[in-house]
């Protein structure tokens, strides 16, 4: 599952166990997430937050799936969160190029000045050198690369190991089924039978009568 057989956070537990906790804990991450997106109040950041809110909502549906053997809820994990998934690693991948080019581009005199120049507006100490503007440009934007990076694997691995473990857990509920529905067929051809075996004992009754 994933790139090892369970979730790289989980590795340790079962599958099913590793699962849950993994789940649990991309759900805590999506809260926090969405709560410092919706923060920072710009489209980008709108968009990640409702993103994130609705992931939640799948995820919830997911372990309730888990739960009560409910397929229709564990199937939705592959296609709703999935699509959800895929859509916050593009906008990742974005975020990534766009830190890069902020890197790349932290020696650009006007875009010092303008940071500056916002200091200054926020009365902030202006008593700092170019040098410090363009080493905290840098150090902002490789501190985004890295969390971009980070949060590409997790959510891949996730969603790897998580599809790997509902196509075992489809098995299961669908032998659970076959099982049922053998064991009903068993108890209802029994009942015939008796009932055919009291209707004929009651037949023959009659009769000798």
């Amino acid at each position: 599952m994933g790139f090892f057989d369970k979730c790289l956070c989980c590795f340790c537990l079962s599958k099913e166990e590793s699962v849950k906790v993994a789940t649990l804990s991309m759900i805590i991450i999506e809260i926090l997430y969405s709560i410092f997106q919706l923060s920072v109040k710009n489209l980008v950041s709108f968009v990640f937050s409702i993103l994130s809110i609705a992931l939640i909502i799948s995820l919830v549906l997911f372990i309730i799936g888990i739960k009560n053997d409910n397929t229709k809820y564990i199937n939705q994990f592959k296609t709703f969160s999935g699509t959800i998934l895929a859509i916050q690693v593009i906008l990742l991948i974005k975020s990534i190029i766009n830190s890069t080019m902020e890197y790349s581009s932290a020696t650009d005199i006007e875009k010092i000045e303008e940071i500056k120049i916002d200091m200054e507006n926020n009365n902030a100490n202006m008593d700092i050198s170019n040098e410090n503007i363009i080493s905290l440009i840098r150090t902002i934007a490789l501190g985004s690369i890295i969390l971009s990076i980070v949060f590409i694997l997790i959510d891949i691995d996730y969603y790897i190991s998580t599809t790997y473990y509902i196509k075992e857990l489809l098995q299961i509920i669908d032998s659970k089924n076959m099982a049922m529905m053998k064991e009903e067929s068993i108890q209802m051809m029994n009942n015939l039978s008796s009932n055919i075996s009291n209707s004929n004992n009651l037949s023959f009754c009659y009769s000798n009568n």
